[in-house]
């Protein structure tokens, strides 16, 4: 219910509104969205309140910058386990603010599951193509018509 009074929020002061105040209703329609389990969308919220900082500047009372927006982005990235694009986030919060530990820790984390994702693909790659083909192949001569069925 909270997504939608945000999202009316938005509507209303979407094109003329103050870009910190889009800034604070994106960030907070974001974490609604995800308690709700709906992360694509919060995402996307994630880069509104990213793009709003960056048009107005930082919210500072309720601590919407672009690294706490980049941090929000990239753990929405690493639910959908999107680990790379998350490495991306992280590195650009670190960037943005170089002495924040949860960055440097996140981007830890995140490097780690993208080498396990990506030795887990190389892997199942490896095993498709060393694996013999268990099935027949339409096309191959067994398919090929033989006459009628029951003529010797």
């Amino acid at each position: 219910e909270a997504s939608v009074f945000f999202s009316r929020g938005i509507e209303l002061i979407a094109d003329e509104g103050d870009p910190r105040t889009c800034a604070k209703l994106h960030a907070a329609r974001a974490l609604a969205r995800e308690h709700l389990g709906n992360l694509r969308a919060a995402e996307q919220d994630h880069t509104a309140t990213l793009t709003a900082v960056e048009r107005g500047g930082a919210v500072e009372p309720e601590g919407v910058d672009a690294c706490s927006a980049l941090l929000a982005r990239g753990r929405c990235l690493m639910q959908l386990e999107d680990y790379v694009a998350a490495c991306e986030d992280f590195t650009d919060a670190l960037r943005s603010n170089p002495s924040s530990r949860a960055a440097s820790e996140a981007l830890r984390d995140a490097k780690r599951l993208a080498d396990q994702q990506s030795s887990a693909q190389e892997k199942e790659a490896k095993c498709a193509k060393d694996m013999p083909v268990l099935f027949a192949k339409p096309g191959l001569r067994q398919f090929e018509p033989r006459g009628k069925a029951g003529s010797a």
